[in-house]
């Protein structure tokens, strides 16, 4: 036998959209017991007899049949299992939950955990029906709606919501003539919809709706807000979830990140987050030695914090420093620059760990390998990096401190991982990294 703690109610199952859980009422033990589910017929759980009329023995009482549920966990939507289990405990890797159910428009189902701070679809609940997707680019923030169903879709209506607070209501553009903006749009919810009549999409239909999309960080350590929901309300007057598709790069940082110029080999390590940390450890390792110890500015050698830290021997693949007492506050004004520790020509392999205040475990940070002054990202500054400057064509803006970035590395080319050459004499560049941290990315 088992017991619970308490329960969290959900819903009936009536969207076809599961077979086995078809008129299933579901629900959870929601506290620090087991954080199990549950599914019993609805028609089960109305049929128990669970009250004695006069003259009736306990014998004549009845109860519906419980089942438990097992789980499964794809917190990437690739398709892929991450974890597979008997409780929602052990799937979201808490030690309660405090689920609650919430119910789609199409009938599927939900659940939030106050734990996590998540909300999780149950995949398995989303019926079968036509429908539209929204493609949205992690860069630069442009959505699109297309159809890839294989049937025609009409819709007067549709709806954006973001917990996260990622839409930028200023930037959505409409569907085209006859459609309006609500006039309540925020940056949690916004709608558009066509009072004159409908918008078919066939399978060529391709409609922009801007770049919209404006990912919010909700913490250090947590990736920028993916959380858009897209409803749309077909002709016939029936709402539909739509599908949510990401692409293309975050330029959003949400952890400290190490900053190697290849010209020069300086790396600056800077906290990209609004989210201040307390800092009192770090380590940058290579496998491949690329590290040049003889660049390594410590900051025991430049004194920060009062000559707190300690710094370990430096060795061809690894430099490590501890804070001897207290912490060093990382936020995003302060940058703190390591010296020219990255050995040029060699493999970009470095790996930056940091330990915050209070933990004992490294987190991993962001390695960023850049190259000022080249705008079209092909590792050589020359003449169309110029014309690139001119039209910017970057995230951007582009300044006037980028143009002096691009005159004092003109003729700078970095051959792939194996040479620098033509470098001008090093220079104070540790404003210019800032700036140009998207020219070249390697995620580790």
């Amino acid at each position: 036998g088992f017991s619970g703690v308490s329960i969290a109610g959900g819903f009936t199952i009536q969207n076809n959209s599961d077979s086995a859980l078809e008129d299933q009422y579901i629900f959870l033990d929601h506290a620090n017991a087991n954080g199990r589910v549950y599914q019993a017929g609805l028609d089960s759980l109305l049929g128990a007899h669970t009250q004695l009329a006069d003259g009736e023995s306990p014998s004549a009482l009845t109860q519906a049949t419980i089942n438990r549920l097992h789980l499964t966990l794809d917190s990437d939507g690739d398709g892929d299992i991450d974890r597979s289990t008997n409780d929602l405990n052990s799937l979201l890797q808490v030690s309660r939950n405090d689920g609650r159910f919430g119910r789609g428009p199409n009938g599927e189902m939900f659940i939030s955990s106050k734990t996590t701070g998540l909300v999780y679809l149950v995949n398995n609940t989303v019926p079968d029906v036509d429908r539209l997707t929204l493609t949205v680019h992690r860069g630069t923030g442009d959505m699109t709606i297309s159809n890839s169903s294989g049937s025609n879709v009409t819709i007067n209506s549709l709806s954006l919501t973001s917990p996260s607070g990622s839409i930028a209501p200023m930037e959505l553009e409409t569907l085209g003539a006859g459609w309006n903006l609500s006039g309540s749009n925020t940056m949690q919810m916004a709608s558009q919809s066509n009072p004159m009549g409908s918008l078919n999409f066939n399978g060529a239909t391709i409609a922009p709706l801007g770049d919209a999309y404006e990912a919010q960080l909700f913490a250090f350590g947590q990736p920028a807000g993916e959380d858009v929901v897209f409803v749309f309300e077909t002709a016939d007057g029936n709402p539909v979830l739509g599908n949510v598709v990401y692409t293309g790069e975050s330029p959003v940082r949400d952890t400290i990140v190490m900053t190697v110029n290849l010209a020069t080999g300086e790396a600056v390590v800077l906290n990209e987050t609004p989210f201040t940390q307390e800092v009192e450890g770090y380590t940058v390792t290579s496998q491949l030695n690329s590290i040049n110890t003889a660049g390594w500015n410590s900051f025991e050698t430049q004194g920060i914090d009062d000559g707190d830290w300690f710094a370990s021997p430096a060795e061809v693949d690894r430099l490590t420093e501890i804070q001897d007492d207290g912490t060093t506050t990382f936020d995003e004004n302060t940058p703190y620059s390591l010296g020219e520790i990255f050995s040029l020509g060699e493999e970009q392999d470095l790996k930056f760990e940091f330990l915050l205040a209070g933990e004992s475990e490294l987190r991993e940070g962001l390695v960023v390998y850049v190259l000022p002054g080249d705008f079209d990202d092909d590792l050589d500054v020359d003449g169309r990096d110029f014309l690139a400057w001119q039209r910017g064509d970057s995230p951007g803006p582009f300044s006037t401190v980028d143009l002096a970035a691009w005159q004092q590395y003109y003729g700078t080319v970095i051959s792939g991982p194996l040479a620098a050459v033509s470098v001008p004499e090093p220079g104070s560049v540790m404003m210019v990294l800032g700036l140009f941290a998207g020219a070249l990315v390697r995620r580790r």
